[in-house]
Parts: C-alpha cells; structure tokens; sequence
C-alpha cells in the first residue's frame, strides 16, 4: 500500500513537472498617457473611467480605440502563439446596438498583410455598466515573422454610438 501511495505521488509530481508553460508577455495601458500606445488623441477625461480618470473615447467619428502597436521584433525575440486582449468596455446606450470588433492586424511596408477581428456582441450586453472583454487570436504565421513587421490590436467601433474603453492589457504567448 506503502509503494502504491509513493508511485501515485511519483507520477502526479512528474506529469506537473512536464507541464510546460508558455511564457507570457504582458503590456498594459489603463488610459493615462503612454508613448507606447496609439491612438491615444482620443484619451478623454471622463467621469465615468473605470480607474484613473481618462478612457479611450469612440463614437461614429472615432472609431479605433487606444491599442498597442509595434514592431514584432520589440515584442519578442521567440515565437509568438497567441494574443490575449482584454479591456472593459462602457456603452452609452443599447439603441443601435454598438457593433463592436477587437482587431488583430499585421503591417508590412505600410501594407496590411493580415487582419482578423474578433466580434464582442455576445459579450458586451448592457449599456451604461463597465463591462470586461477578453478575445484570443492565435499568432498567423507557422514561422517566426520578419521582426520589422507591425503588429496592432484594438478595438473597432463601427457604429454611431459612444463607447468608452479602458485598462487595455495585451498578452503575448510564445513558444
């Protein structure tokens, strides 16, 4: 009984062993100033901030949120997997329910060379309440990209109604 209870234990400590990790990278913006970041003319104060006291504004004017934007090669030197955008989304009203998308894009030479958006309908529900919103892309490439490729994530408003976005965070997984 003695052997049974160490083989358990022995098989339970190696298999958690063997579990592998990605390792994470992590950029964070909670609409305070940042260099690091676009479309940050759009910062506004706000009354309504989630922390701090200015969002990302978009309307039917402005519709690109606060996102990251960089080089791939100043993200990572390593391979990249998977993105993980989070952000929490205030809307002004439900009446022309927003059509909100979180876009993962890739440029080169002034060019887009990948674009795909992730629809946050079912997840944004209710208006005037701060809402988190989380979207996963996996990395598009099955090799390592060149690194002077530009990556951006953000969210896009295509319609006519005041969403306010704030404490935008970026996850990168590698290999």
């Amino acid at each position: 009984m003695r052997s049974l209870i160490v083989g358990i234990f022995l098989v339970l400590f190696f298999a958690k062993c063997s579990d592998k990790q990605s390792p994470i990278l992590k950029f964070s913006h909670d609409a305070e100033k940042d260099t690091t970041w676009i479309n940050e003319e759009f910062l506004r104060e706000s009354p309504f901030a989630h922390s701090g006291k200015q969002v990302s504004y978009t309307d039917a004017n402005i519709n690109y949120s606060l996102g990251l934007k960089k080089r791939i090669g100043a993200i990572s030197d390593k391979k990249l997997r998977k993105i993980i955008f989070s952000a929490w989304v205030y809307l002004d009203s439900l009446s022309a329910f927003p059509r909100l998308e979180v876009v993962s894009s890739i440029d080169y030479n002034g060019k887009n060379i990948s674009w795909t958006a992730f629809p946050l309908k079912d997840q944004v529900l209710e208006s005037h309440k701060w809402t988190f919103v989380r979207a996963e892309f996996k990395f598009p490439y099955q090799s390592p990209p060149d690194p002077s490729h530009m990556y951006s994530v953000y969210i896009l408003n295509t319609s006519k109604t005041t969403v306010l976005i704030d404490d935008v965070n970026c996850e990168f997984e590698t290999e």
